[in-house]
């Protein structure tokens, strides 16, 4: 794949899953990519994704309430500490997952947060979503 003239991969990987959505329709369909699978493709109705951020990932808090001023209201709110910084703050949740064949046990880090760069200010409180 990929090469001059081709969809990337982000853009096939958003295809297939339309294929999968469009062949079982009412299933839900979630995708799981690695940091590479990141972006406005991936954003198709009634399809979710999971993927792993980049370590140089900018992460912003939600946007602020409107402030009834005249203007655009702010997409994003301050930026946050790096990774490394917000995991520390972050709360943990301890959950099972399926990968690689088998069901194991993790802690996941919840904050919340905008990812800007890929995928804008999409789904967050009072924005639309996909």
């Amino acid at each position: 794949m990929g090469g001059q003239g081709s969809d990337s991969p982000v853009t096939l990987g958003a295809q297939l899953l339309q294929l999968i959505q469009g062949t079982f329709p009412g299933r839900a369909v979630h995708g799981v990519g690695d940091a590479a699978y990141h972006g406005r493709p991936l954003l198709v109705k009634g399809i979710t994704w999971t993927t792993r951020l980049p370590a140089n990932a900018a992460l912003y808090a939600p946007a602020p309430p409107r402030t009834g001023k005249r203007g655009r209201p702010r997409l994003k709110g301050a930026r946050l500490p790096d990774l490394k910084a917000l995991a520390g703050t972050a709360s943990w949740v301890r959950t099972e997952v399926y990968r690689y064949g088998r069901t194991e046990t993790v802690d996941i880090a919840v904050a919340q947060a905008i990812w800007y760069g890929p995928f804008g200010n999409t789904g967050g409180p009072g924005r639309p979503g996909p």
